[in-house]
């Protein structure tokens, strides 16, 4: 059975702790199981999320 829980992000070092869990090999097939809607790399994707959060506070 699949649990999905939704939580919110508030601090930058909740973002990379969440993307490296996210991201982890072990648990993702080799990373073969995940995606990003708009991202050019996932990889990139902590950078690319705060670029995308100080442009929205401008």
């Amino acid at each position: 059975m699949t649990i999905t829980k939704t939580i919110q992000i508030k601090s930058e070092w909740q973002l990379a702790y969440s993307l490296d869990y996210i991201i982890n090999a072990d648990k993702t097939r080799n990373e073969t199981l995940v995606s990003g809607h708009a991202l050019n790399n996932i990889h990139n994707a902590e950078f690319e999320m705060l670029r995308t959060r100080r442009f929205a506070q401008k």
